[in-house]
């Protein structure tokens, strides 16, 4: 028996259906109860053991494989490795450079008003695309636990960073103070996004530093469009969370930040005089806070951090769910053009972009209940249903 169990343990593993088999043998053929639970537990045991350790090498493949991908970025020094990193050629690089191209337009806010965006071409887009794919792997190595907006998902599960996680801090606290940031991208300037490529984790020279900040600003400020601003934002912010997450410590208080979205909370009401402290550290790094917005919330009144509920738990808004049934219904019952036309409050019929963007917003809003419910929450589950009930009818029709 004990040549055949280190057999077992170096070969048989290697083989899911080899185990399987091997482990039907070996408590077939053992009478004895107590002998069989032994080896039914000595089994488990090595199948958690193989496991943890496969997930241990595949995690440190990825970090590997990550660590490669980032130095190719790091390792800059002149434009001809920003030209061979990119794959663009010098002209063409030095014209996106010098005369970069966007255009702005607006989109209607969930919450009325508009949202102004400067988008850049095609060209730009591309090139800062694959720019913010090595700026998001540069920042995974420093981001800070508190921050939870425009953080890259990686395949090994090692990072959770969403909307969810962000709420889940503040689940159960007797008070939740929420600041929002004006104007947070436009606030941060080209010159910013320089000193901070020339600062660490960087520390490129200026042949690398002014034309990236170039690259990927606007008007010498971080445009409201650019898939690179929301990541040069948060490392632009990692003081002020650094600061702030020292501040919410000595406090007592849990501290996260999504985007422009600051959130505080503590087991005691924040007074007058810490949350004048908190404008103060926060105006210092030069942002300015939405005073219509600054609120504080007590446990005997709704809680919600960007959207959610936190009272007991995290949940949606009873009136998210509302006005999600409400843009199903009217989808179902008046067609594509008026529940269009309803949602933006429009004068005139309503564009081919205007109907894919009620679409695509209905369908990213029933997607989110789901995840802030779960997948098999049954409310979830109806509306899912009726959207691709109404999406199959339509393209049958």
């Amino acid at each position: 028996m004990h040549a055949f169990s280190t057999s077992f343990h170096t070969h048989a593993f290697h083989l899911k259906i080899s185990t399987t088999a091997l482990f039907l043998l070996l408590t077939m053929t053992h009478s004895d109860n107590k002998r069989t639970e032994k080896i039914r537990e000595a089994f488990f045991a090595q199948i958690q053991s193989e496991a943890k350790e496969e997930r241990k090498q595949n995690r440190l493949k990825a970090i590997q494989s990550r660590e490669k991908f980032v130095g190719r970025f790091l390792r800059m020094q002149l434009a001809g490795d920003l030209c061979k990193l990119v794959k663009e050629d010098y002209n063409s690089l030095n014209e996106m450079i010098n005369r970069p191209n966007y255009h702005s337009f607006s989109i209607p806010k969930k919450r009325g008003g508009k949202r102004e965006i400067t988008a850049p071409d095609k060209r730009l887009l591309r090139v800062q695309k694959k720019l913010n794919r090595y700026l998001q792997f540069v920042y995974l190595g420093v981001r800070p636990t508190a921050v939870h907006g425009f953080v890259m998902q990686v395949s090994d599960g090692s990072v959770q960073a969403n909307i969810v996680e962000n709420a889940k801090v503040h689940v159960g606290k007797r008070a939740v103070l929420s600041i929002d940031l004006v104007d947070f991208f436009p606030s941060i300037s080209a010159k910013k996004v320089k000193d901070l490529l020339m600062g660490s984790p960087f520390n490129f020279n200026e042949h690398i530093a002014v034309p990236l900040a170039l690259l990927m600003t606007a008007e010498r400020k971080l445009p409201q469009g650019a898939p690179t601003s929301p990541v040069i934002s948060n490392f632009i912010c990692l003081q002020l969370d650094e600061t702030l997450r020292i501040w919410a410590l000595n406090h007592n208080a849990n501290y996260t930040r999504y985007a422009d979205d600051l959130t505080f909370s503590a087991d005691l009401a924040f007074s007058e005089e810490q949350q004048a402290d908190l404008r103060k550290l926060i105006e210092a790094y030069g942002f300015v806070i939405n005073v219509k917005k600054l609120r504080q919330r007590l446990k005997n009144r709704k809680q919600t951090v960007t959207g959610l509920t936190v009272n007991t738990k995290v949940n949606v808004d009873r009136r998210y769910l509302k006005r999600i049934r409400a843009m199903l219904h009217d989808l179902n019952t008046n067609g594509i053009e008026e529940a269009t036309i309803r949602h933006f409050k429009l004068v005139r019929r309503a564009s081919p972009e205007q109907r894919l963007l009620f679409v695509n917003r209905l369908e990213g809003s029933i997607a989110f209940i789901g995840q802030v419910r779960g997948q098999s929450d049954p409310i979830y589950q109806r509306m899912r249903k009726a959207f691709f009930d109404m999406s199959s009818s339509k393209k049958e029709k």
